[in-house]
């Protein structure tokens, strides 16, 4: 009994020896922290203390058999226990200081044109419409009635062809008037050649019999001057000629103003000339609107975060409200030079490989842009006629 009230004795005095302080002396202990070379010291001398301990205490649970046997195995245990931990504890490293500390280590931050690293590109997402890249509104520069049309909504013409007809009967009228006035001018300027022609025949006889003293020099001189009148009647008649020429062919592109013809192929979206209807010239409001069906292309704004991932060239998928099942496939085709700073998208414009017979620009789209290097489109490399104009 005396060996195991020693016993415990001995692990009171090892537990208040444990380098962790109680919680009424932390702050003391805060106060005053020893240096790392006074902690080694301590250590050591902790384990020699251990060990003799354990060393005592397992020579007498060999030859003691008492019921304490149990209680005195469990402080062994504890024993033990503190003297793995303590061999495991790792000295600190001296600093070259005391108050020295460690500097700290700012994190670096990626700069905005850092390209992305990452191996697996997410696709960029985006949502937008369809538009028509020849889209035009028609009217005419001439003022008169509308006296035919020949197209309806929604018909597919060809280009050069004639879309509707204004009254044009003065304008036809001038027409056929400065082609008379031509050619009067064009008689005029026969009958100077005429009158030249027979002056330089009668000049050259006077001159001859002047020569030989017949006539009076001063007729030769007075023939001269008739020949020089006869050429400048020559030279204004080709000049009235060329104004006549000018005055019809003003009005034949006037009459060419009174008919309205397609500039392109495409399609008739909206129609407001009726017959009978007076144009104001280009004061009235629009008469047709035509667009290209193969020029449409799809602009969607995506978020200014994915501009870097973004580039001509990528493939994209589109999917059109109308045909939520329907998958299109197109490329990336250009990139807007502006950023909205009150919604921070950037605007796209892919073009289609396709264009669907259905497809009207105003479509709502949502267009998926794959951005990994192996989803370059085909025909990246391969100028197109939506590149042209960028």
């Amino acid at each position: 009994m005396a060996h195991t009230a020693q016993s415990i004795d001995f692990a009171e005095r090892l537990r208040s020896l444990s380098i962790e302080p109680s919680p009424d002396k932390e702050h003391s202990a805060s106060a005053n922290q020893p240096t790392p070379v006074k902690r080694s010291v301590a250590r050591g001398l902790l384990a020699i203390a251990l060990i003799g301990s354990v060393i005592g205490a397992a020579s007498y649970l060999l030859t003691t058999n008492t019921p304490q046997i149990a209680d005195l195995r469990s402080d062994a245990t504890t024993l033990l226990n503190g003297l793995a931990r303590l061999s495991e504890k790792q000295p600190e490293p001296l600093s070259t200081s005391e108050h020295a500390t460690s500097p700290i280590q700012e994190s670096r931050l990626p700069s905005p044109i850092e390209p992305m690293t990452s191996s697996a590109e997410m696709p960029v997402i985006g949502s937008g419409y369809s538009r028509a890249e020849r889209d035009i509104i028609l009217t005419t520069s001439a003022a008169g009635r509308v006296t035919q049309v020949m197209v309806t909504e929604g018909t597919d013409i060809a280009a050069g062809a004639v879309l509707l007809q204004l009254d044009n009967r003065l304008v036809r009228e001038q027409v056929r008037r400065t082609g008379l006035t031509l050619d009067a001018k064009r008689l005029d300027r026969q009958l100077a050649e005429l009158a030249l022609s027979q002056q330089q025949v009668d000049t050259t006889r006077i001159r001859k019999l002047a020569g030989k003293g017949v006539v009076a020099r001063q007729k030769a001189i007075d023939s001269d001057h008739l020949l020089a009148q006869r050429e400048l009647d020559l030279e204004r008649a080709e000049a009235d000629i060329a104004l006549a020429v000018a005055d019809r062919d003003a009005a034949r592109a006037r009459l060419k103003d009174y008919v309205l013809k397609a500039p392109f192929k495409g399609r008739i979206t909206e129609l407001n000339a009726q017959p009978g209807q007076l144009v104001l010239s280009d004061l009235d409001k629009a008469l047709l609107r035509l667009f290209d069906p193969d020029s449409i292309i799809v602009e969607v704004d995506v978020d200014d975060r994915n501009l870097r991932m973004l580039r001509a060239g990528l493939s994209a998928e589109l999917v059109f409200d109308a045909w939520s099942d329907v998958k299109i496939p197109g490329r990336l085709v250009r990139i807007s030079p502006l950023v909205s700073k009150e919604r921070g998208t950037v605007r796209v414009t892919i073009a289609l490989d396709a264009v669907p017979f259905d497809l009207r620009p105003n479509m709502a789209v949502r267009a998926t842009i794959n951005t990994t290097p192996d989803q370059v489109h085909p025909s990246s490399n391969r100028e197109t006629s939506h590149e042209k104009n960028y």
